[in-house]
């Protein structure tokens, strides 16, 4: 049921891992930063950082449960 909940958020986010492993969100407004706005997703994140890593924490906790290292 995990892993199914993973690859729902991970379409619903266009989730890419880059050339150095690094999970991309291309889904994903990201904001202004140096005076540029980025408008190219559909789903903003909280301008707040501690909400931020709250998905953040949650997310990760729910693929390290999906995706145990054994």
């Amino acid at each position: 049921m995990l892993r199914e909940k993973i690859r729902m958020l991970n379409k619903i986010l266009g989730c890419t891992l880059d050339e150095n492993g690094f999970l991309q969100l291309k889904n994903v407004n990201l904001g202004t930063l140096n005076g540029v706005t980025d408008k190219t997703g559909s789903y903003t994140f909280d301008k707040n950082i501690k909400n931020v890593m709250e998905f953040d924490k949650a997310y990760s906790k729910i693929v390290q449960s999906a995706y145990p290292i054994s």
